[in-house]
């Protein structure tokens, strides 16, 4: 979940293979929840871990992107921990997935976040696990 004054972003993973998206903004005053999708997880010969979405939709981060819209893939995304740009295929993108220590020591597992990177000086967006 991204949580901001203005924008509230939630995506929901099942284990079938399907999210689901959920984003509210307030200016312009949007409400938009997405059908399921297919996600993925990807590992890298590297080890760093890519959460592939398809049918995600940017409006959360980019309020001048409509909803509904849909990446063409013609544009690319970085990949900080790799230091390359990658252009995902039409309608999909990738998020890069870390962990988070335990803090505290309850049995709990630690937490997650996926991050998306649109340029290497630009900041995140970031995911986080909510427990």
């Amino acid at each position: 979940m991204v949580s901001h004054p203005t924008v509230r972003d939630v995506i929901t993973f099942s284990a079938d293979g399907t999210y689901h998206q959920t984003i509210d903004l307030e200016d312009p005053l949007t409400h938009f929840e997405s059908g399921p999708n297919r996600w993925w997880y990807e590992s890298s010969p590297i080890g760093v871990g890519y959460v592939h979405l398809e049918g995600f939709q940017e409006c959360g981060v980019d309020p001048y992107t409509p909803c509904g819209t849909l990446r063409d893939g013609t544009i690319p995304w970085a990949d900080v921990c790799q230091d390359r740009w990658v252009t995902p295929p039409a309608g999909e993108i990738f998020l890069t997935a870390i962990g988070f220590p335990k803090y505290d020591q309850e049995e709990q597992p630690p937490g997650l976040a996926l991050l998306l990177f649109r340029g290497f000086e630009a900041s995140s967006w970031a995911y986080a696990s909510v427990r």
